[in-house]
């Protein structure tokens, strides 16, 4: 979570602020769709997310929020692709600019 915030500061992370848990982090770029950015992350990057509801859409309505992309890790994935993520998202953003 603090790499997502400090690396990624345009976009907005749903849910807990509490940076000493890990699980699944539902976050939302207002400028790009996330189901865009999820199939860029597929295609261009070999890395899976889920773009949607997420079975909350009463939540994402609540918060306005069309949709969003999540990011699940789990002891599946290291560090290195995590990181690996982070630098994919950054690159997105920068050509999106």
């Amino acid at each position: 979570v603090k790499l997502i915030r400090e690396r990624l500061p345009q976009v907005t992370l749903l849910g807990s602020s509490d940076t000493n848990t890990c699980g699944p982090i539902s976050l939302v770029q207002r400028n790009i769709s996330p189901h865009v950015l999820a199939r860029a992350l597929s295609d261009r990057h070999n890395i899976c997310v889920r773009s949607g509801f997420h079975c909350a859409q009463p939540l994402h309505e609540f918060l306005g929020v069309p949709a969003s992309l999540r990011l699940s890790f789990y002891h599946y994935n290291n560090c290195v692709e995590i990181d690996l993520t982070v630098e994919a998202l950054e690159r997105l953003f920068a050509v999106s600019k």
